[in-house]
């Protein structure tokens, strides 16, 4: 081998060091091993699929074929229970290295619009001439969510079954959207899920308030997977929602519902991506999460919005649950995970935070008196105060606030937003 074919092989042991070499807490570790084992059996399984996706040289192309039909004429004498062999890494060099250089260059550094062009066929060729060792790989193999949707295998509180034909010939949903995890609200607006994830939630039986509030919250969380590949603890952090509540919501779902089922809330969330994807502009609801994580409305504000109204609405219990339905208003937000009510949106329960909350839920449901006045109120006002957060500045990199960017974000929006109420209430 020349020194120009042995170049990637060196770059890649290179790469490969180097992520051995990283700091524990680096999230690049250990997901590209669990990514890197996966495709290198999905390699094996599917040979010699991968040879029409990448241009490996011929040398080392032949080295691999023959290592991978030898074993395959092994597997073959050998009784089912000890078909293992077939996933077990070549013991010569030069397979292993070949073997490894075209996972790595399949892996394309995760980008998930390579991952979804080449997987899918791959996936195909390896259930195709390995079912049932395919079925073991998916099903057992760690690898990351962004991996097994480039797979169009099921994800979140999903399973891949022994109808692996599907997942392979396309009867699973694939998106081929890309779209930022900011882009993804902490509950699914309820025009979003009219469109798109009805059809799955009018299946369950009874549809309460509840289990709507289920359906758009892990709507929500299968969106942020399908834009960063994250597994749901990761996207529950990032879109501040408590770890419990996501997967009490995936659970009680998941067991009302049969695989078909689970299939049509996928194939909505995907929609929904699609439609994300095609907007001019989407508004970065994390952002304003990180603008609004100490707002409470100002004083001159309040004083405008209950403007005529009776003076027991006028209260500072009344201001905190205005505060947390604008809050939910603005940022897409589940109100239960106001930062009036929960620490931070995704700890514990603040104290006073289940009267608020209470008082938000009672505040919403009411049909006479001045609380539907009012509530028309903070639905201009809430609008009015997500454009101004959409047009502020929030560094770059800041995927949480410093400790003290809450008290400047309050400075800010109250010194800005006291027109904010004004400004509607004349036009």
């Amino acid at each position: 081998m020349d020194a120009e074919e042995l170049a990637p092989y060196l770059a890649l042991q290179e790469r490969i060091q180097q992520r051995l070499c990283l700091r524990q807490k680096d999230p690049s570790d250990p997901y590209y091993f669990h990514d890197l084992i996966a495709v290198s059996q999905l390699v094996i399984m599917s040979w010699p699929a991968s040879m029409r996706i990448l241009s490996t040289t011929s040398s080392m192309a032949d080295v691999l074929d023959v290592h991978i039909q030898n074993i395959r004429h092994r597997v073959a004498a050998l009784p089912k229970s000890r078909s293992r062999e077939l996933l077990e890494p070549p013991t010569l060099p030069a397979a292993a290295a070949a073997l490894l250089l075209q996972a790595d260059e399949l892996l394309a550094d995760g980008k998930p619009a390579r991952l979804r062009e080449v997987m899918p066929s791959l996936a195909e060729a390896a259930s195709t001439h390995e079912r049932g060792r395919f079925g073991k790989l998916v099903n057992h193999q760690p690898m990351t969510e962004q991996l097994r949707i480039a797979l169009g295998l099921p994800h979140l509180g999903s399973r891949t079954g022994a109808r692996l034909g599907a997942v392979a010939t396309g009867q699973l949903p694939r998106s081929s959207a890309w779209i930022k995890r900011s882009q993804v609200p902490q509950l699914i607006p309820l025009d979003w899920y009219h469109r798109h994830l009805q059809p799955f939630a009018d299946r369950i039986t009874p549809l309460t308030r509840g289990t709507v509030r289920h359906v758009r919250r892990a709507g929500a969380l299968m969106l942020a997977q399908l834009a960063s590949g994250d597994p749901v603890a990761e996207c529950a952090e990032a879109l501040e929602m408590p770890l419990g509540r996501a997967h009490t919501s995936i659970r009680v779902l998941r067991r009302r519902s049969s695989d078909h089922d689970w299939q049509m809330l996928q194939t909505g969330v995907q929609a929904l991506a699609h439609e994300i994807e095609q907007k001019v502009s989407s508004p970065n609801y994390a952002h304003r999460r990180w603008i609004l994580a100490q707002w409470i409305i100002p004083e001159n504000d309040w004083k405008n919005l209950t403007n005529g109204l009776s003076p027991r609405i006028r209260d500072l219990f009344q201001k905190k649950v205005a505060t947390a339905i604008v809050w939910a208003l603005a940022t897409e937000g589940d109100y239960l995970f106001s930062p009036l009510i929960r620490d931070k949106g995704r700890g514990h329960r603040l104290p006073g935070g289940k009267a608020v909350s209470h008082g938000v839920a009672g505040h919403l449901a009411a049909l006479t008196g001045d609380r539907p006045i009012l509530n028309e109120r903070l639905r201009g006002y809430a609008e009015r105060l997500a454009q101004w957060c959409d047009a502020q500045h929030v560094p770059s990199g800041s995927g949480s606030a410093p400790e003290d960017a809450g008290e400047h974000a309050v400075q800010g929006v109250a010194a800005e937003a006291r027109c904010l109420y004004t400004e509607c209430h004349e036009e």
